[in-house]
């Protein structure tokens, strides 16, 4: 679900850049269902547009934090659902993924930190 990034470690610059994100296709889906995509609190949804098949990706979407209206940081819950006529007829299990909340510094923030960091040490 989640190529190229370690879900238990998605950094802060990685969350910001974007996350790709791969819903598997499956021989149950039709075209016309409608895939609900949670992240946390955000929810995405679009159509399928043909049947699926299996070992197929039917959605390929980009997370980035920079759009999102809800950025959440720690456990997060990923998962989707497929609903036909308004009805789940699928949901897959549960991904927890851990997003850090760990802004890059600035050489300025860092020179700032080694400074008191040694008047703590003087005292």
């Amino acid at each position: 679900m989640l190529p190229n990034v370690n879900p238990d470690a998605i950094s802060y610059d990685q969350a910001h850049a974007g996350v790709t994100v791969h819903i598997p296709g499956s021989p149950q889906m039709r075209c016309d269902d409608v895939i609900v995509f949670y992240w946390g609190l955000h929810k995405s949804v679009s159509s399928l547009y043909q049947d699926a098949t299996e070992n197929s990706v039917v959605r390929v979407l980009c997370i980035t934090y920079h759009f999102l209206p809800h950025a959440q940081y720690g456990l997060v819950d990923l998962h989707y659902q497929v609903q036909r006529c308004g009805i789940v007829i699928g949901t897959s299990p549960v991904l927890r993924v851990m997003v850090n909340y760990a802004p890059p510094t600035t050489p300025k923030q860092r020179q700032r930190k080694r400074s008191v960091n040694r008047r703590l040490k003087e005292s």
